[in-house]
């Protein structure tokens, strides 16, 4: 089986923006966010995977914030539970029963009927920087998409570097090893192939 390398995104620019929505009402706000995930793979180191929930890194003191940011704006409101599929951590450590400890889940209350053609799961997670180790406002390790406009340079997203934290940050999950194992390739491959351009 061969692998194909990307050039750009497999997602059209109309997508970006409609996934990158609450990520724009948070910097409307004028709070720094970092966009995080799948999305962060797809759109910047061009990683041909899937969408699921939408990942967001904020400021600690920013958390509430940038969650009624996004609430004000898009038709979303705060979960009091962790997210489902959050819990699934509790089989690597049944004491720590959600992955995500500190993060606010948003789930979609309306109609959101571009969103849901993209991803199966519109709901939204925001994270505070700490759990993650990283700066929002520092932008010597985030990008901004292109072109700008339509994107916003205010949206930020994660370097190779720091997109490997994504994987990096937790056990690895044995009963996902296959699956796992497949996303973290596409990770290093699309990383690497975005280390090479930095440097060229």
């Amino acid at each position: 089986m061969g692998v194909h390398l990307y050039d750009s995104s497999t997602y059209s620019t109309e997508d970006e923006l409609t996934r990158l929505r609450p990520a724009l009402a948070i910097a409307n706000a004028n709070i720094p966010c970092l966009v995080w995930g799948e999305d962060a793979l797809a759109f910047v180191h061009c990683v041909p995977t899937v969408l699921f929930q939408f990942h967001l890194i904020v400021p600690d003191d920013a958390l509430e914030a940038a969650c009624r940011a996004i609430m004000e704006s898009l038709p979303y409101k705060k979960l009091d539970a962790p997210h489902p599929t959050w819990q699934e951590y509790g089989m690597v450590d049944p004491s720590r029963p959600s992955c995500y400890p500190s993060s606010v889940t948003l789930e979609c209350t309306g109609d959101m009927e571009e969103l849901a053609s993209l991803s199966a799961d519109t709901s939204i997670a925001v994270h505070p920087q700490s759990f993650w180790s990283v700066d929002v406002r520092d932008t010597s390790r985030s990008v901004s998409l292109e072109p700008a406009p339509p994107h916003d340079q205010r949206i930020r997203l994660p370097t190779s570097q720091d997109m490997r934290l994504f994987w990096t940050r937790f056990p690895k999950r044995t009963n996902h090893s296959s699956k796992t194992s497949f996303e973290e390739n596409m990770m290093v491959i699309g990383c690497s192939k975005s280390d090479d351009a930095e440097t060229s």
